[in-house]
Parts: structure tokens; sequence; C-alpha cells
């Protein structure tokens, strides 16, 4: 994954299934461009991360401390091409995505790293999906 450098020495990444797939990968650039990188079990729900993540930006707004999450979709890697060859699944993913296609890694890169930037300072509790669409439908 080729993403620009940006310099998030002082922002704190918490990375669910950050030790294979997409969570190494996120957490890995993340940990190479100075942010300090927290890795959780995968297995966390999703509406628990959602709930943590207003519960935590409610709490550390007081010290300036901002709290977002990325919700991604179906990314292709190298963890899921074997899963994404299903021409059945594949279809599926993509008929019900409003960008008619499976994510790449780079879909990702940007919102994590705005969300991780001075630029997202006046974002807080916020969960951004990464899904072509396949929430808001």
């Amino acid at each position: 994954m080729q993403i620009p450098s940006f310099n998030l020495t002082g922002k704190i990444a918490l990375v669910t299934g950050g030790s294979k797939g997409i969570g190494f990968g996120m957490a890995h650039a993340l940990g190479a461009y100075g942010a300090q990188v927290i890795i959780t079990s995968r297995g966390v729900e999703e509406g628990r991360i959602n709930q943590l993540t207003k519960v935590w930006a409610e709490e550390l707004a007081p010290y300036n401390i901002t709290v977002n999450a990325v919700g991604p979709g179906y990314i292709r890697t190298p963890m899921t091409d074997g899963w994404l060859s299903d021409s059945v699944r594949y279809q599926n993913i993509v008929n019900n995505t409003m960008q008619k296609r499976v994510g790449e890694l780079t879909d990702l890169a940007g919102p994590i790293v705005f969300l991780a930037s001075d630029a997202s300072a006046y974002v807080t509790g916020q969960v951004l999906n990464v899904d072509g669409g396949w929430t808001a439908r």
C-alpha cells in the first residue's frame, strides 16, 4: 500500500484484528507513521466498538483528545482473495454495494490518515464506514 508521508506522532490507534489481514496492514502502516498502536481482538462486536468510540470520545474530550473509528467493508487482501474467488459470494457483495465493487486497502488509507490527523480536530465520537455504501442501503 502506497500512501503519502504523514506524521502521526502523538496519535493513538486502536486496531481490531491487528495480528493479521487488514488489521495487521493498518497497524503496521500507522506505527510506521509514528502512531502508538493498540491491538484488540477482532472478535469484538461491531456494536461494542461503536459504543466504545462514543463513550471514549465523551470521556476524553476534556483533554482535547478525539476518538473515532473506521468501519471497513469488504476489502480485498491476500487473506480475503480465496473467499472472494467464490463467484456467487463476490457477485452478492458487488450487487449490494453502491460502488459496485470490492474495496482495496488504498480505499482505507485516506480516511484513516484523515481521522488520525489534525484535519479532523473537530470530529469525535464517529464511526466512518468505508464500505462503498454497503451500510447505507
